[in-house]
């Protein structure tokens, strides 16, 4: 996936706001094939003007004039046209180009947390796997398995609160306490399939 030319870092006219990096970038991640490569190139403070500047390019019949101005992490490009149309007369057309100014340590921040969000789940699923699932080829009983339950669903509880959603979090928690309790009453639990299957 390609997009070069800093269009990431847009500020859309509408809402004159920049889009959400840290979204995009994890509905980029989303789209992409396994092993696909998102290039991307964004606008820094480093690279913006510190003053406003001036500059102009014409040839045969046109002309160009960019104004660029910066206020605080959002710069601005002005971009003004000129276009003989013939018999003395002109068109004119301007343009408005707003970026915002990405710091590189937060871009390299939420390249590392979309990393770690589509790693870790991975990880679980195949401790959950090899350890806790039905069929796990090495199932955790007794205090490891209370262990394990709690670290894999409170990590998932952790996460939706983290996500500005307390109450499903909470809901979520109850709901798999009340199941760990019920499983372990009836005999059901993890360990005792394994006493039965030893027996």
């Amino acid at each position: 996936m390609l997009a070069v030319g800093e269009v990431l870092g847009y500020i859309a006219p509408t809402s004159g706001r920049a889009a959400d990096l840290d979204r995009v970038l994890a509905r980029i991640a989303g789209a992409l094939r396994i092993g696909g490569l998102l290039l991307f190139d964004l606008a820094t403070p480093r690279g913006a003007p510190a003053a406003a500047e001036r500059t102009w390019t014409e040839g045969e019949g046109w002309a160009v004039i960019v104004d660029v101005s910066r206020t605080g992490d959002e710069l601005r490009r002005r971009i003004v046209t000129f276009r003989d149309r013939g018999g003395g007369r002109f068109r004119r057309g301007e343009e408005l180009h707003r970026r915002r100014l990405h710091r590189p340590a937060g871009v390299l921040g939420a390249l590392r947390q979309l990393a770690l969000g589509i790693g870790a789940p991975l990880l679980a699923v195949a401790v959950w796997a090899t350890f806790g699932s039905p069929r796990a080829r090495l199932p955790a009983t007794g205090a490891w398995r209370l262990l394990l339950e709690l670290l894999f669903f409170g990590s998932a509880a952790a996460a939706l609160a983290a996500a500005d959603q307390p109450a499903l979090a909470i809901v979520f928690a109850l709901a798999v306490a009340g199941n760990i309790a019920l499983l372990r009453a009836l005999g059901t639990d993890a360990d005792a399939r394994e006493r039965a299957w030893r027996a």
